[in-house]
């Protein structure tokens, strides 16, 4: 089942966007575009990067370390590069604040080992 994890306050993320937290298994990168609070995943494809450490350019964020960019809306890169693609997570504004919804869990399905 996903589930909605409180940040906090808007008024209070407002001033430390952007920011990088831990969600479960997920390292989330949280911005404050046009108004609204958008959330994905803060690992770049390319290196590894911290996208939460990286400068916004309209919708696309772009990675502190080589300058690859994604979208803070869909994930996707630019025009051309937009295969390449991090995760999206889920954005509420509650009165009692801002959630960031992650994925439910895949369960793992196990398979017996024949020994040989």
């Amino acid at each position: 089942m996903a589930t909605w994890h409180r940040l906090g306050d808007r008024s209070e993320l407002s001033q430390r966007v952007p920011l990088a937290i831990k969600l479960e298994r997920w390292s989330v990168a949280v911005f404050l575009y046009e108004g609204q609070f958008r959330a994905i995943g803060n690992t770049c494809n390319h290196k590894g990067g911290p996208l939460s450490e990286g400068r916004l350019r309209g919708e696309f964020v772009m990675c502190p370390w080589h300058a690859w960019e994604y979208s803070v809306i869909t994930g996707k890169g630019p025009e051309g590069y937009d295969e390449e693609q991090v995760p999206v997570f889920a954005v509420e504004e509650r009165t009692d604040g801002v959630y960031v919804q992650t994925p439910p869990t895949m369960p793992r399905k196990l398979i017996k080992h024949m020994p040989s």
